[in-house]
């Protein structure tokens, strides 16, 4: 649900502007600066977002004694993983959130980019990977009730899951594509791949091609 309203309303979501910025800046549409602001300024933009929010279910007092030990279990265990094993579930994450990303923009109508949008999601959160807005909110939920640390969530979950979305975004997802269909790719793949480039570049702009295919 959230992606769905961050992306139809225009909003930036740091798992999001991980894969935006980079494409941008791989096919020489901005500056590296410029992917730098974006990443800093969604990441904070994210988490007070997720922290006031949080602040406002308390408030609401809509959890229970059962919602709450809920929530400190889930953190308790998001904590407790390995860095490394931290950082690779961040990078399986938003290589679908990546995905959702693509996909919502080659869709022509809100329905569309709705399933888009909810098939990768549900997967990454049925696989259980660690989605660093989303673990803003849930963490944020046991800090304000004083169960833990913010600065041992930060060194335990929110920074190797941080570096994780980034790698799955810029380089799994926006670096591959512009090597294989892009700037990046264009000092290495021959003429003989360049229909097949034309082709998916007219497919992915919602536009029929009108290419012969090669290998007729």
């Amino acid at each position: 649900v959230n992606l769905v309203l961050i992306t139809l309303t225009g909003g930036v979501l740091y798992t999001g502007a991980a894969v935006a910025t980079p494409a941008a800046f791989f096919e020489r549409k901005c500056s590296l600066l410029d992917v730098l602001r974006c990443l800093v300024l969604s990441w904070v933009g994210n988490l007070l977002g997720s922290l006031l929010f949080a602040g406002f279910i308390l408030w609401c007092d809509l959890l229970d004694d059962r919602s709450q030990a809920s929530f400190l279990s889930i953190a308790e265990k998001k904590t407790s993983a390995r860095f490394d094993v931290t950082f690779a579930r961040g990078i399986g994450c938003n290589w679908m959130v990546s995905m959702a990303v693509l996909l919502s923009g080659q869709a022509q109508d809100m329905f569309g980019k709705v399933v888009a949008i909810y098939l990768p999601i549900s997967t990454f959160v049925m696989l259980g990977f660690e989605h660093t807005p989303a673990n803003f909110y849930l963490l944020g939920m046991t800090v304000e009730a004083g169960d833990m640390s913010f600065l041992d969530i930060l060194l335990k979950n929110l920074l190797p899951t941080t570096l994780g979305n980034l790698v799955a975004g810029a380089l799994v997802v926006a670096g591959s594509y512009s090597y294989f269909f892009g700037n990046l790719g264009n000092a290495t793949i021959s003429e003989d791949t360049e229909p097949f480039r034309r082709l998916q570049a007219q497919r992915s702009m919602g536009i029929e091609s009108d290419i012969e295919d090669p290998e007729t």
